[in-house]
């Protein structure tokens, strides 16, 4: 790679060369026909040095520019333009952590919205939970029941159950959302002919603490 100093010194070589000094000099020794010969030559090397610097400026550029824009990529279109800034893997943003909340030791609470009836739900450990319906401190309807936990997305999870047919032979499944508090509730068999649906919202409780005459694990 040619230095700066070396450019220099033979930009003004060059310089030197074509001026009339010079030129004298030599035409006193060669015969004038090689001088020419002699100029073409020093003409046409420094043409090609001052070629080869703005080359290798060029690519030094480039690759500087590079260097800048390492991590990003960008879609073009068929002409040529930039229509689209994509991040690479490298530089993509971490995904937002699950809402999901591990329910054993709380309480679920909520109100089936389209019965007004408030249920009170104790999740003793994994596999088991006690429920209470406590609309009318009463009249406390309660049971302990074995579930099924099942992770639906990163934000909804649902929790099936039987009751005993002892009790009232229902088939229970509650769906949450943990992103918008919404919970969703199918019960088989609440009639003869028909799945009742139900929605509401729900809050979690810390602990399985309980007043009576709730049911608790």
């Amino acid at each position: 790679m040619i230095t700066y100093p070396v450019l220099l010194i033979l930009t003004l070589f060059n310089v030197l060369l074509v001026s009339g000094e010079v030129r004298n000099y030599y035409e006193g020794i060669l015969h004038e026909k090689n001088s020419n010969i002699f100029h073409a030559m020093a003409y046409l090397l420094t043409n090609e040095i001052f070629l080869n610097f703005s080359i290798n400026t060029k690519k030094n550029e480039s690759q500087r520019k590079r260097n800048l824009h390492r991590g990003k990529r960008y879609r073009k279109s068929s002409k040529g333009k930039k229509v689209k800034y994509v991040k690479s893997e490298s530089c993509a943003e971490s995904p937002s952590p699950s809402p999901i909340i591990d329910l054993v030791g709380k309480q679920l609470v909520h109100t089936w919205d389209e019965i007004n009836l408030s249920v009170i739900t104790l999740f003793c450990n994994a596999s088991e939970f006690v429920w209470n319906e406590a609309s009318d401190p009463n009249a406390i309807f309660a049971g302990r029941e074995n579930y099924v936990r099942t992770v639906v997305s990163d934000e909804v999870v649902q929790f099936s159950w039987k009751e005993s047919p002892v009790a009232r032979n229902l088939g229970l499944t509650y769906t949450l959302n943990f992103r918008t508090g919404k919970i969703y509730g199918v019960i088989v068999n609440a009639s003869p002919s028909t799945n009742l649906n139900l929605s509401g919202n729900f809050t979690i409780v810390d602990g399985l603490e309980v007043a009576f005459p709730l049911l608790s694990c």
